[in-house]
């Protein structure tokens, strides 16, 4: 069988660690609120690799395959979180008040300009922490399919076959989740003065 140019990475499990823990756990938290559950994602996501070492083909990078299975551990924990009963459910804004959005998800009006340079904002260290602040405020159906869409850029398709919802379904998650975001970013930093 020909070596392909990704099998160059070290096939060991122990170097796995120390090459790429740091960017599973940063991966990990920014996805999930709770250190120690996202620790303990990054350690199952080890040992599942481990188990499946022999499985992986070198189609991709080491880091690339490890981060896969970190993102089904992450779904498969989120997914576990929302069949749990709420106590408290925010307040969402009104679907049939506010009709921002057309079908393909773009504003239908013009959204104020936040003030500055946007580039300089999101380069910000300030900026990240607020919208991860934001972000562990969602609910965990809708930071989930937010995350999937809008951070990892996953297609439609596949993200309703890994949360196991239809079409319909994720584009008012997106509504929900893209308006709450909104509301805490603007409550948050990011107001018209």
């Amino acid at each position: 069988m020909p070596e392909h140019p990704h099998n160059a990475e070290s096939p060991d499990p122990l170097s796995w660690l120390e090459e790429h823990g740091h960017a599973l756990l940063a991966f990990a938290l920014n996805r999930i609120a709770d250190r120690q559950m996202a620790e303990d994602l990054v350690q199952e996501t080890f040992v599942a690799a481990g188990k499946a070492k022999q499985q992986f083909r070198g189609q991709s990078t080491i880091k690339t395959w490890l981060t896969s299975i970190l993102r089904h551990k992450i779904i498969d924990h989120q997914r576990k979180q929302s069949r749990r009963p709420v106590t408290h459910t925010p307040d969402l804004p009104d679907l049939a008040d506010q009709q921002l959005f057309n079908k393909q998800g773009i504003w239908k009006q013009d959204v104020p300009s936040w003030p500055g340079d946007p580039q300089a904002t999101l380069e910000s260290q300030e900026f990240w922490q607020i919208f991860a602040r934001c972000r562990e405020k969602l609910p965990a159906q809708l930071a989930e399919a937010f995350l999937l869409r809008d951070i990892d850029q996953i297609n439609t398709e596949e993200i309703c076959k890994q949360l196991q919802i239809t079409p319909s379904n994720l584009s008012v998650r997106l509504y929900r989740a893209r308006m709450l975001m909104r509301q805490c970013l603007e409550k948050n930093r990011f107001q018209n003065q």
